[in-house]
């Protein structure tokens, strides 16, 4: 059984409490796997979670569907989480997206993530949206230093055309 705290008994970090993962990246194991050499390769690894600014790349290294749906369940209630992205073979799973809808799945040699999470941007100017964009994004960088984007209007509309 598992809660909106944990997944298969494994205790998700609490950020009221101060739990918070190093520079955004995460890795949901059993305690005694997270002391190897690399940690990210241990077979009892249920989640990694990949930082990338105003989007996460989260990998389910076993592909467990289940997995894949309560992970995808948690992150839709998070009032920071924007647009959920699946790796086109899972099938559909509600309230996502395929990843081929947004052109990550292809043939590279990389892993492919399993969810990729889009948070949530607004605009502190509603006559200039695509302008004065804020975005919650899982960096260490301040204000104005370059990172990649969400899906928000701020990010995905800045090749307008002049006068438009």
């Amino acid at each position: 059984m598992w809660d909106q705290n944990s997944i298969d008994g494994y205790k998700l970090l609490d950020p009221t409490q101060g739990q918070r993962p190093n520079n955004g990246n995460g890795l949901l194991a059993p305690t005694s796997s997270l002391s190897t050499p690399n940690p990210t390769t241990a077979p009892s690894a249920k989640v990694l979670v990949a930082a990338n600014g105003g989007s996460d790349l989260i990998y389910v290294p076993d592909h467990d569907r289940a997995t894949v749906q309560k992970v995808v369940d948690i992150l839709s209630k998070q009032n920071y989480t924007s647009g959920l992205f699946v790796d086109d073979s899972f099938g559909p799973i509600p309230g996502t997206l395929p990843l081929s809808s947004i052109n990550l799945k292809g043939s590279a040699q990389t892993p492919t993530p399993t969810i990729v999470l889009n948070f949530k941007t607004f605009s502190i100017d509603p006559n200039n949206p695509a302008q004065t964009q804020v975005e919650i994004a899982d960096t260490g960088l301040q204000q104005g230093q370059g990172m990649h984007g969400s899906f928000g209007k701020g990010d995905t509309y800045n090749n307008r055309p002049v006068g438009k």
